[in-house]
């Protein structure tokens, strides 16, 4: 009988510890993802106005994974695999690439924070995106021209360790470093961003800076960098640059059911040896921001962004882009969203074309959606109605 009893207890006290073990290795998976389309209108592209669909213009489409194990102590590995897609025809949104947008592994420490490393987009995105228009009027019509402030979500950074701290009180610290990866060229086609940030009850705050590196084929931006950014006519004269430097700063405050917000950015291509322009091209952009959610479902925004150039290069009238957007969405339920959005935009002075020499008018680029098909001169309008589902 007391052996019996014995034998009870161990076989309840090993189910208990093979429990306990269970739970401090607890995992999880889940897919998520988003679907988006809209029928568009575009003015002018390259010459032509343009009706036709167009996927992820108010959420980029894209499915992922996103796992975590529970390590015990306050530490977890996670993990994120994300890849994009178009909705119009069922294409990759990046040739050759399964999970462009995000493929990483790492550790999450309660105490110390968060280290990842892989493809992933650096905390100057992550971080300093949502207090300016992008946050509201997304990518495809708020973004500045051509996305030249690097605001939008199309820079991922492949060979990337990244690092998040911790909340301390509100702030926390975002730091990423990627390499280029090209033996005999170690010091070419890397990146780095560094973003501290404060999220307050009614205010958001952040200073970032980021650093691309051209990798040595200089025709243009070197497709084996390790980062690349949107291409359009505002800065195709300049992709021979050894690297494009970012500074931003930002702010959001919330007032009740209005939230109000800006950015303002110095982007710099920097021209070295293997350089086709001479002299620095600098990129000015102010981005002002403000949403209303209506006591019904409907979610307003409107966003002006404003670009002015450095003379320099040869060019005396400055290239300047002056863009106006708005959005409108009733959100049938949490996750489904059926939106309008408008955007103008008004382009002058001059610029380089793309052979880095030849000085030539600058023309209008609507956000990153037109960074393909931009006008054929100073004016574009978009008009795009759509519907968005995320799961």
């Amino acid at each position: 009988m007391k052996l019996t009893a014995l034998l009870i207890s161990a076989a309840v006290a090993a189910a208990l510890a093979c429990a306990s073990a269970a739970r401090a290795a607890e995992s999880n998976l889940a897919l998520y993802g988003a679907v988006d389309a809209a029928l568009a209108y575009t003015s002018n592209q390259q010459g032509h106005a343009n009706r036709y669909m167009r996927s992820g213009n108010k959420d980029g489409s894209r499915f992922g994974l996103r796992g975590s194990e529970d390590l015990g102590d306050g530490r977890a590995l996670v993990f994120t695999l994300e890849a994009g897609f178009n909705l119009d025809d069922g294409s990759s949104a990046q040739a050759g690439s399964l999970f462009n947008r995000q493929a990483y592994v790492g550790i999450a420490d309660q105490r110390l924070g968060t280290v990842i490393a892989g493809r992933q987009y650096a905390p100057y995105f992550t971080f300093m995106s949502p207090l300016g228009p992008l946050g509201a009027v997304t990518g495809a019509a708020g973004a500045a021209a051509g996305d030249i402030d690097g605001l939008s979500i199309i820079i991922r950074n492949s060979n990337a360790i990244g690092y998040t701290s911790p909340d301390w009180s509100g702030v926390r610290l975002g730091l990423m470093a990627a390499s280029g990866e090209q033996a005999g060229h170690q010091g070419s086609g890397g990146a780095f961003s560094a973003v501290l940030k404060y999220d307050g009850p009614a205010w958001r705050v952040g200073l970032g800076y980021q650093l691309l590196k051209n990798g040595p084929q200089r025709t243009a931006w070197d497709p084996a960098a390790s980062s690349n950014f949107a291409r359009s006519p505002v800065n195709a004269g300049y992709l021979s640059a050894g690297g494009v430097r970012y500074l931003a700063a930002g702010a959001r405050r919330q007032l009740g059911a209005v939230s109000v917000g800006g950015t303002l950015t110095n982007v710099q291509y920097r021209p070295d040896g293997g350089s086709r322009f001479r002299e620095a091209a600098i990129f000015n952009t102010a981005g002002l921001v403000a949403t209303w959610q209506t006591a019904s479902p409907w979610l307003l925004a409107v966003a002006a962004n404003y670009t002015r150039t450095h003379a320099a290069n040869g060019i005396a009238n400055a290239a300047s882009y002056r863009q106006l957007a708005l959005q409108q969405a009733y959100w049938l339920s949490p996750r489904t969203a059926v939106y309008v959005l408008e955007s103008l935009q008004r382009a002058r002075g001059a610029t380089l074309a793309a052979d880095g020499v030849t000085v030539v008018d600058a023309v209008a680029v609507v956000g990153d959606s037109q960074a393909g098909t931009p006008s054929s001169n100073g004016r574009q309008n978009v008009i795009m109605i759509g519907l968005r589902h995320a799961f």
